[in-house]
């Protein structure tokens, strides 16, 4: 598959979900810079990107694979959508919409919060988390 063809592919999804979501999709591509924006493209080596900006600097930039990029993408959407609050309430909400788009994704989102608060010392945290039904 060309590098345009995973561009059409990505985009058709992206569309879907935003849909799916009820949100306005984010095109594919880099088009014009802004300071603030998100990407979401192929490069030229076929790699899927998930890239962010602010302020005119590189926030991040996930590379991986189709299911990696549209992973990131959802959650990014979810997350904007869960709003603040109960945090328990939160990420059981974030759970069960991103495992209606895949099981796989809110059982990963789940066991990377799991990882990423024991790594920022608040292994509490894990508590607030929904049973995916295995050990965090």
């Amino acid at each position: 598959m060309t590098t345009t063809d995973k561009s059409s592919h990505l985009q058709a999804e992206i569309d879907r979900l935003a849909e799916g979501l009820g949100v306005e999709p984010t095109p594919v591509g880099l088009g014009l810079r802004k300071n603030d924006d998100l990407y979401v493209f192929v490069d030229d080596d076929g790699t899927y990107h998930y890239r962010y900006y602010e302020r005119g600097k590189l926030v991040f930039d996930d590379a991986g694979n189709l299911d990696d990029v549209l992973y990131w993408y959802c959650a990014g959407v979810v997350g904007s959508l869960a709003g603040f609050g109960d945090r328990k309430d939160r990420f059981l909400f974030e759970y069960q919409v991103l495992s209606h788009y895949n099981p796989d994704w809110g059982t990963r989102m789940v066991r990377e919060l799991a990882t990423k608060f024991r790594e920022w010392g608040n292994p509490q945290d894990v508590a607030l988390l929904p049973d995916i039904g295995e050990p965090l």
